[in-house]
């Protein structure tokens, strides 16, 4: 209402000051002339900076600036370094340029006759801008940066609390990260405004677990603790202490995960890791990096009774004889992981010791709010079955490879106690542990009733006792 009013005065003002008749009829023809012509917009409008001619088809004019925007080569910067070049055709980015037209076309046609004049002689006087809406694909930019982004994005390290003999503050490690979807906008404003160079979109990424978290972080009490006796071949102490050296003095931040696999790394001898009997499928194996279960078994109980949440966590395909059912945790890399998170209002630092035979696991922080509980009960014995295999032995004869071993359902129920109230939380679960299949090799003619017969009663396969 307010524009068509100015409008309105400026034709009375003119038309008082013009007279009536012949001379109102030509200043009313002289207003009407600056309404845009059908098909062409008003003067003054402009897109992408560009000042459409009032004489021009505006579609022809913005499908060519769209053009010159999506088609304008844009070279990805880190530093000195090129990155990629790239377009925003090529990524796959579409210019909706029938929107824009139609804004455009709408200057000086909406409205009554005064609000037409008024939009009209605004836009000659001042100009009406458009930008061109582009829609760029964001997966197809985290596509052309994804080999750079493998080499060179890197995640933060916190700071260390380190206890013992040499206590002590090692300082955070800031990360670099490439947000594809702030390229994806910087490679946009270049094209629009023609810069040929656009550097990437990064920042740095500071952990939480910062220098001055770690060193004023309070360690009066240990809310947590576990601890577990090991033995066996050297390699296998060897692999403990390798394991259990990376969490040590890990300070967790509120909010912050620790990923075991993560942290550990691959088991492999370039890592670090030694030949030591590991599970495999239920069965003991030589292999790289044995042992290293052992140590997030005890770090998984120690989280496990310090109230921490555990995001990830699995069994191990038989019991260990370590630890008891229910408390142990098994990992290998890179597919099975153990994660836990500090759902705690306070930073915790994790400490591992080692002394001969024995690995302890405990979570330190200024207070224990949680008093935490485990009982376990055997829920079902699962009997195993028996695999006979074809082999290279005399006629008639059969040899045991792999010796059977039942498997456990255990129940688990979990009493989490608020110290400060009482209040008490239960959850319940079961571990699964599967029956090791018994295997035979067995010689050409070998009658398989002839072989010894299978653990119970029932020869025939898998079943459940006490479920």
């Amino acid at each position: 209402m307010a524009k068509a009013a100015r409008a309105l005065a400026v034709v009375t003002s003119a038309l008082v000051l013009a007279g009536t008749g012949g001379a109102a009829a030509w200043l009313h023809r002289s207003l009407e002339g600056t309404l845009p012509a059908p098909g062409r917009v008003a003067a003054g409008v402009q897109v992408e900076g560009a000042t459409i001619p009032t004489t021009a088809d505006p579609d022809a004019f913005v499908r060519e600036l769209a053009d010159a925007v999506l088609d304008r080569p844009v070279d990805l910067m880190d530093g000195k370094e090129r990155v990629a070049r790239t377009t925003l055709r090529q990524l796959g980015a579409v210019a909706d340029t029938e929107r824009v037209v139609a804004r455009a076309l709408e200057i000086g046609r909406t409205g009554d006759w005064q609000t037409r004049v008024y939009d009209a002689m605004r836009s000659r006087d001042h100009g009406t801008s458009f930008s061109i809406p582009v829609h760029v694909p964001v997966e197809a930019v985290a596509d052309l940066l994804g080999p750079w982004k493998e080499e060179h994005d890197k995640r933060p390290r916190g700071a260390r609390r380190m206890l013992g003999k040499e206590p002590g503050v090692v300082p955070h490690e800031p990360g670099l990260y490439v947000d594809a979807y702030a390229t994806a906008e910087a490679i946009l404003r270049a094209a629009r405004r023609g810069e040929p160079a656009v550097a990437l979109g990064s920042y740095e990424w500071t952990p939480a677990a910062t220098t001055e978290a770690a060193r004023s972080a309070d360690l009066s009490q240990v809310i947590g603790v576990f601890e577990t006796r090991y033995g066996g071949p050297p390699g296998r102490d060897k692999n403990i202490a390798r394991a259990a050296g990376a969490f040590q003095g890990v300070v967790l931040a509120p909010g912050d995960v620790v990923s075991f696999n993560e942290l550990v790394g691959p088991r492999s001898e370039d890592n670090g890791f030694f030949p030591a009997p590991e599970i495999y499928k239920g069965e003991m194996r030589e292999g790289i990096g044995g042992g290293s279960c052992q140590v997030a078994s005890t770090l998984y109980a120690a989280a496990f009774f310090s109230g921490l949440e555990v995001l990830e966590r699995r069994n191990h395909s038989r019991p260990s004889g370590y630890i008891r059912p229910g408390l142990d945790a098994t990992v290998s890399y890179p597919v099975l992981d153990l994660r836990i998170k500090n759902t705690l209002a306070f930073p915790v630092v994790l400490a591992a010791t080692m002394e001969p035979g024995r690995l302890r696991f405990e979570v330190l922080g200024k207070e224990r709010p949680y008093s935490v509980e485990l009982a376990t009960e055997t829920q079902g014995v699962l009997k195993y079955t028996r695999k006979v295999q074809r082999a290279a032995l005399p006629e008639g004869e059969f040899r045991l490879k792999q010796k059977g071993k039942r498997g456990l359902l255990i129940k688990r129920k979990k009493t989490v106690t608020l110290v400060a109230t009482g209040d008490k939380t239960i959850e319940e679960s079961t571990d699964t542990y599967p029956a090791q299949q018994e295997i035979y090799l067995v010689g050409p003619k070998t009658d398989e009733g002839s072989l010894p017969p299978l653990e119970g009663p029932d020869a025939k396969g898998a079943n459940i006792e006490g479920a």
